[in-house]
């Protein structure tokens, strides 16, 4: 299959953009084209920014507090 290289660009940024692969890119494209219902376009997970340290980076302990307070303990 050829495609036009500006269509190209395209297809590899948006692909980039909603982190996903070229390949997944055309197949949920194609489930949509060739189905009756439309596809549900992939949504990103919601961040969560508070300007505090990452969730990820505390400890359990940090976790805890975090989400429930000092009084958890």
């Amino acid at each position: 299959m050829e495609l036009p290289d500006d269509l190209l660009v395209r297809v590899k940024t948006r692909a980039a953009r909603d982190g996903i692969s070229v390949k997944i890119l055309f197949i949920e494209a194609l489930e949509q084209k060739l189905s009756d219902a439309p596809v549900k376009p992939r949504l990103d997970p919601p961040v969560i920014r508070t300007g505090g340290p990452v969730i990820r980076d505390l400890t359990p302990e940090q976790r805890d507090e975090a989400f429930f307070g000092s009084s958890f303990n």
